[in-house]
C-alpha cells in the first residue's frame, strides 16, 4: 500500500472519529474507507448516526416527602411541563402534561398526603401525564432542573398538641363512659322489641312512643294477585327466623328491607281488606276479610282493646229537627245519618259491637240519646254534628272540630253548644247549666279529652290524604256544655264534621267520598283509643 493511501485511510479515519462526536453525517466517509482499506473495521460508535435516538426518554417516576421526581435521559428546558387546574364533579385536579414516554407510566402507583388520589398515565404518544385530585384546590407547584422536573405538594400535617395530665384523666374518664354507653345502646340496637301474630293481627311493639311517621303503606296489583306493603321504621333482630300465617292470606313475608326499614306485605288473590293502628308504642296491622272475622269467633284469647267493646253512635238533630242547614237545601240531619251509617259498617269490620240512636230520618230527644247508651252498657258514645254559622261570617268559618263535655270556657264553645242544644233544656240559663254539668259526667271528662284528640288527629290524617292539608282546616279539640253529651256514663265526645254554611266545604261534606272517608278516620281513631287505653 504506497504512503499517500495510508495517509489518506488515516484522515478518512480521523474525519469519521471527529464526525461522530459532532453528531455529523459520516456515511460517505466511511464507504470511501472501506474502499481504500478492505481490512478497516468500522466500531459500533462509528456505525452509530445521530438519527438514532433511545425510545424512551423518561428515565425513572419516583416520590420521596410528598414530592414527585421526574428524570430525564438528556437536560430539559420549561417547554418540557404544562400545567393547567379543571374542576371536575365535586373534585378539583392539578394536570401536568410533561414532553415525554416513560415506560412503566401503568405499574407506577403514587400517594401524597393530603391529597385523594394521584393518577399517572401515558396520556398521548410522546405526552405523560400526571394529575392530583382534591376536594378543595390542591396547593402545588414545580421545579424544573438539569435533567429533572420535580413536583411538590404544599401539605402541612397537623400539629398534634400535648397532653397535660388532667387532659389524660379526662380523657380516660371519658373513654370509660363510652364503653358503659356502648353496652346500653348494643340493647338498643334494635328499635323494634317484638313482632306477634295475635288473632289474625299483626302487633309490632317498639321500644320507644311512636307516631304516625313510624308506618307507610302502599297497595300494588301484580298480575295475577295483589299485595298490601307496610314499610316500618326500624329494625328487628328475628326479622329472619319470623314466620307468620293469616287466615285468608295466601302469602305473609316479614323482612328488614332497608337497614332502618322492617317491609311487611300481604299477598292474595282478591285485594286484601287490612288496617293499621298506632298505639303508643306499637303498630298493629289488621285483615278485615271473611275468613279472619271466622278466626275472630273461634279464638280462645280475644284482644281485650277491641273485642267485646261496645260503641253506641248518635247521628244529630232528625225528624222535626233538620239541624244546620247549607245553601241548596243541604241538611245536618241527613249528612250526620249517612256519616255515622258508614261509622258503623267500619267499626262491625273491627269487631265492635255497634248501636245507633236513630237509623232514620226521626227525632230523637237529647236526654234520651245518652240513656241508650247507658242502657246498652256502651263503652264509648259519639255525637256526630255539622256547623254553621251566620252569612256574614260563612266564607271564614270552616273546619273539622271535636268537643267534650265540660263547663263552657269561651265564646265560641257556647256558640257551638247553643246551636246543638236548641233541641232541648232552652229554658235552664248558663249558671244553672253550668253549675249541673260540674257535678255530672265529672270522672269521665279525662277520657273523654283522650278520646277526643285519638278521634281528631285519625279524621284529619284520612282527609288530608285525599283533599290535601290547606283545604281541610283543623278547628282543634275543644272543652263544651253540650247536653246531648250530659248523663253518659262512659267517655263521650261530639264530632263537628265540618260547616254547611261554607260556600266550598258544604259541597264536598255532601259527597259520599268525604263523609266515607271521615267516617274512616273516626274508626282508626276508635281502635287507636282503645289501644292507648285498654281497661
Amino acid at each position: 500500500m504506497s504512503g499517500d493511501k495510508k495517509n489518506e485511510i488515516k484522515y478518512l479515519k480521523k474525519i469519521i472519529s471527529y464526525g461522530n462526536k459532532l453528531k455529523t453525517d459520516t456515511l460517505k466517509y466511511k464507504r470511501e474507507l472501506n474502499r481504500l482499506d478492505k481490512t478497516a473495521v468500522v466500531s459500533e460508535s462509528m456505525r452509530t448516526t445521530f438519527k438514532l435516538k433511545p425510545k424512551y426518554t423518561i428515565k425513572s417516576v419516583s416520590h420521596t416527602n410528598n414530592t414527585i421526581t421526574i428524570e430525564f435521559n438528556k437536560n430539559i428546558d420549561k417547554s418540557y411541563i404544562n400545567f393547567f387546574e379543571k374542576k371536575y364533579k365535586n373534585y378539583r385536579r392539578d394536570y401536568f402534561d410533561i414532553k415525554g414516554s416513560f415506560k412503566y407510566a401503568k405499574e407506577t402507583k403514587i400517594k401524597l398526603d393530603g391529597i385523594d388520589r394521584t393518577t399517572i398515565y401515558q396520556h398521548k404518544k410522546n405526552i405523560l401525564r400526571i394529575y392530583l385530585q382534591k376536594k378543595d384546590n390542591p396547593k402545588t407547584v414545580y421545579i424544573i432542573s438539569k435533567n429533572k422536573i420535580i413536583l411538590k405538594h404544599l401539605y402541612e400535617k397537623p400539629k398534634k398538641e400535648k397532653k397535660t395530665a388532667a387532659q389524660k384523666v379526662k380523657l380516660l374518664k371519658q373513654s370509660f363512659k363510652e364503653k358503659k354507653l356502648d353496652k346500653v345502646l348494643f340493647k338498643k340496637k334494635y328499635s323494634i322489641k317484638s313482632v306477634e301474630q295475635i288473632n289474625n293481627s299483626i302487633v309490632i311493639q317498639f321500644n320507644k312512643n311512636i307516631d304516625k311517621s313510624y308506618i307507610k303503606f302502599t297497595e300494588q296489583k301484580y298480575s295475577r294477585f295483589y299485595r298490601d306493603y307496610f314499610d316500618i321504621k326500624g329494625n328487628y333482630e328475628g326479622a329472619r327466623e319470623k314466620k307468620i300465617v293469616l287466615n285468608g292470606i295466601d302469602k305473609t313475608v316479614i323482612y328488614q328491607y332497608k337497614k332502618n326499614i322492617l317491609r311487611i306485605y300481604l299477598q292474595n288473590k282478591k285485594n286484601p281488606k287490612t288496617i293499621y293502628i298506632i298505639g303508643k308504642d306499637r303498630i298493629i296491622i289488621k285483615y278485615l276479610g271473611p275468613k279472619a272475622a271466622s278466626a275472630k269467633a273461634a279464638s280462645k284469647k280475644p284482644i281485650n282493646y277491641t273485642y267485646g267493646k261496645t260503641v253506641v253512635i248518635d247521628a244529630g238533630h232528625g225528624g222535626k229537627d233538620p239541624g244546620a242547614v247549607g245553601s241548596r237545601k243541604i241538611y245536618e240531619k241527613n249528612i250526620v245519618l249517612n256519616i255515622s251509617r258508614y261509622l258503623k259498617q267500619h267499626l262491625v269490620d273491627r269487631g265492635f259491637k255497634v248501636y245507633l240512636t236513630r237509623s232514620g230520618d226521626k227525632f230523637v230527644k237529647l236526654s234520651h240519646r245518652t240513656k241508650y247508651a247507658n242502657r246498652k252498657k256502651a263503652d264509648m258514645f259519639i255525637s256526630i254534628h255539622a256547623n254553621a254559622v251566620a252569612k256574614k261570617r260563612a266564607k271564614y268559618a270552616h273546619g273539622i272540630e271535636t268537643y267534650f263535655l265540660s263547663p263552657a270556657r269561651s265564646k265560641r264553645a257556647k256558640r257551638v253548644a247553643a246551636l246543638e242544644n236548641k233541641g232541648d233544656m232552652s229554658k235552664m240559663g248558663w249558671s244553672s247549666k253550668n253549675s249541673l254539668l260540674t257535678i255530672l259526667n265529672q270522672s269521665k271528662i279525662t277520657a273523654s279529652n283522650k278520646m277526643a284528640i285519638d278521634i281528631q288527629k285519625h279524621m284529619l290524617y284520612s282527609l288530608r290524604n285525599r283533599y290535601g292539608k290547606k283545604a281541610i282546616f283543623d278547628g282543634g279539640v275543644r272543652e263544651g256544655p253540650f247536653w246531648v253529651l250530659v248523663g253518659a256514663q262512659m267517655p263521650s265526645i261530639l264530632v263537628e264534621v265540618g260547616y254547611v254554611s261554607h260556600p266550598t266545604e258544604s259541597k264536598r261534606i255532601n259527597t259520599k267520598t268525604y263523609q266515607k272517608l271521615i267516617a274512616k278516620g273516626m274508626a282508626d281513631g276508635v281502635e287507636s283509643y282503645f289501644l292507648k287505653n285498654s281497661y
